[in-house]
């Protein structure tokens, strides 16, 4: 499954999805580019693991000075403004190879994340994913369409349920009333946006002088 296809399916459970999300859109453009591809891994994916050895670096050279008194620079921590959250970056790149491990056109950060040695991405599978791309785009832009054209019919299926319930209660109070809606094109439909209105002005109370919740 393509990474972005398998990342929108998951939005509203991946813990990091904004992270991720972000970080799929910077690689995107990367994907055939092996250097800058490791770059990124280094800048921006590893925070974490830069820390833990600037740490180590940083007590080594504490002792050194304690113990012989030796004016060496004290090992600077450098932060890449763009880099993830050291305390997040092992979920997040747990995350990130969820979504595109199964992606072939991200097939060298996928190796740099698994750090699977004897699985070397090769460039020319890379190629041919990415040349495919475009038909899986065009697969899940005419699945969208669907799901978007039963959502209307569905919608539609509901507002003309609610204009024949509202036509039936008019004739029942035709039954006991001289005074009714108009037959007239369109009132009725007025008539909703009147009372919408209303309710929205907060026109209309309860016994206990407490606004209404609109059903």
């Amino acid at each position: 499954m393509r990474a972005k296809k398998y990342l929108k399916n998951r939005e509203k459970t991946m813990f990091f999805y904004d992270e991720v999300e972000r970080i799929i859109n910077d690689l995107y453009d990367l994907r055939l580019d092996k250097e800058a591809t490791e770059l990124y891994y280094k800048e921006i994916l590893i925070s974490d693991m830069k820390f833990e050895d600037w740490e180590g670096k940083h007590k080594e050279w504490e002792n050194i000075t304690k113990k012989y008194g030796l004016g060496l620079d004290e090992p600077e921590y450098i932060k890449n403004k763009w880099e993830v959250d050291k305390d997040d970056a092992f979920g997040i790149r747990e995350q990130l190879l969820e979504v595109v491990e199964n992606d072939e056109t991200f097939g060298y950060i996928t190796f740099l994340l698994s750090g699977k040695k004897g699985c070397v991405p090769n460039q020319e599978k890379i190629k041919e994913a990415i040349l495919k791309e475009p038909i899986d785009e065009l697969e899940m832009a005419n699945a969208r369409i669907l799901e978007l054209e039963q959502q209307l019919i569905k919608l539609n299926d509901t507002n003309i349920q609610n204009l024949c319930d509202l036509k039936q209660l008019t004739e029942e109070r035709k039954a006991i009333s001289k005074v009714y809606l108009s037959d007239q094109f369109g009132m009725k439909i007025d008539y909703i946006r009147i009372i919408n209105c209303l309710y929205e002005l907060g026109f209309f109370r309860n016994g206990n002088y407490s606004g209404l919740i609109l059903q």
